[in-house]
């Protein structure tokens, strides 16, 4: 059976379809492999959560200098977002699998009617949870137990987190990111 799917399909290296994938290149996925779709529609998300990570561990790197206040900053921080970010990612699988169906049934309106109602769910989430995170930054880190010396030397940096929220989940997950946090960590 794998034997006569592959007949059909050009055969590409591992390298190549990450390459693909990661450059975002226009796919019909209902056509082809179902491995190789699924593999393409995945290595984005992994990259992103990687570069989550390693953005903490840079963070804190750099921040390592400035004493144990600064690391206990950004370790809340890193920690809030990781929550919110797992939610979003629920939205957004939830939203990809429903898409994702709508297409395979060949049905592009409803696809396009649930991108728009995800869009804004995205949006009654994103918002109010930016502006808690923007406005009350202060609060957030003394709920997470944080000596009063420590949120203030850290709010800003807590505050700046949130600035990323509204460009999560585009088109583009590398961009925003590099964007956000090079200008929040000047």
């Amino acid at each position: 059976m794998e034997a006569e799917a592959a007949v059909g399909t050009p055969r590409r290296s591992w390298w190549t379809s990450v390459r693909e994938a990661v450059a975002g290149t226009q796919q019909d996925y209902t056509e082809g492999p179902l491995g190789r779709a699924v593999f393409l529609l995945a290595i984005p998300m992994v990259l992103e959560m990687a570069m989550e990570s390693v953005f903490g561990i840079l963070d804190v790197f750099w921040v390592g200098r400035l004493g144990p206040g600064a690391v206990a900053t950004v370790g809340v921080t890193e920690a809030l977002l990781t929550l919110i970010f797992a939610a979003a990612l629920g939205v957004s699988l939830s939203t990809t699998a429903t898409v994702a169906r709508r297409i395979g049934e060949k049905d592009p309106e409803a696809a396009a009617v649930t991108a728009v109602q995800a869009i804004a769910l995205g949006v009654l989430i994103a918002v109010p949870t930016g502006l808690v995170g923007l406005l009350w930054p202060r609060e957030l880190l003394a709920m997470m137990g944080l000596p009063g010396d420590v949120i203030e030397s850290g709010w800003g940096y807590e505050a700046s987190g949130y600035l990323a929220l509204p460009t999560r989940g585009g088109p583009d997950e590398v961009k925003p990111k590099y964007t956000i946090r090079s200008t929040a960590s000047a």
